[in-house]
This record gives structure tokens, sequence and C-alpha cells, in this order.
């Protein structure tokens, strides 16, 4: 049940500001807001994924075990996204060299798109990161309201 608990709050504290993101991104509401669905991929799947091969038999554990799993998933999110900035600053370096060749690709088109996949990697590894600390202090309040 806490594992089911903890997954519903999950994917409702991370969806919690997607209309706000949808309404700041575009005119209209649609999908078009989340258009980087590989920077999105890179810092939560690589986070789970590294979460779940660490903790992969720990399936019945005490409240504080489960804070530590917490924590350990907050940093995951936050250096998952450091990874994703650090990529996305290494795309920048590498459209630097690009010269503007006539009917070829604008160069400062590529940088500041690359320049948004820098910054959209590490805001979704503060989302992520953010979204576990509301599910680790939720899990702390109802430990004290149950004592």
């Amino acid at each position: 049940m806490k594992r089911q608990n903890t997954l519903l709050l999950f994917c409702f504290f991370s969806l919690l500001p997607l209309p706000f993101v949808i309404s700041i991104f575009t005119d209209h509401v649609g999908l078009g807001a989340i258009w980087d669905a590989i920077s999105f991929a890179l810092v939560y799947v690589a986070a789970i994924l590294l979460f779940l091969t660490i903790f992969n038999n720990t399936r019945k554990c005490s409240k504080n075990f489960l804070i530590y799993k917490l924590i350990w998933l907050q940093d995951m999110f936050i250096l998952s996204g450091v990874l994703g900035t650090f990529l996305g600053f290494l795309f920048i370096f590498d459209g630097m060299v690009i010269d503007s060749v006539i009917g070829g690709p604008d160069p400062y088109n590529l940088l500041i798109s690359n320049f948004a996949i820098a910054i959209i990697t590490i805001l979704y590894g503060v989302i992520g990161a953010t979204t576990i600390y509301l599910i680790q202090k939720y899990y702390e309040l109802t430990s004290l309201l149950n004592h």
C-alpha cells in the first residue's frame, strides 16, 4: 500500500505544474509546451532507473529507510538534471564551431535551442527533486501524526 501511495503522490506532484507550464510556453492550450521529451526522459528515466537498480530488492522497509530512499532519489534527480545541463552545454560548444553557410542551418538558432536543452534539464531535475521532497515530507508528517 505504501508503494502505491508513493507512486500516486509522485504522479500527482509531477503533473501539478503542467497547466502552468502549458500556459507560459504556448499561446493556446496544447501539448506543445513539453517539446523536449528527450530531456525529460534523460532526467526522469535516468534517475528512476538508477533508483530501481540500487533499491531493487527492498520491498519491505522501515519508515527511516523509506525516508533515506526518498532523499537518495532527490539527489539522483538533481544529479541527472546537472548531467543534462552539462550535455546541453557540450552541444552549445559544439554548435559554436558551425560556420554560417548560405542555405545551411542558422548558427544562432542552434545555439539558442541547445541552451534551451541545458536549462530545461536542470528545471526537470529540480521539479523531480521537489516532487520527491514533498512526498518525503508527507511521510514524515504522517509518521508524526500517528505517534
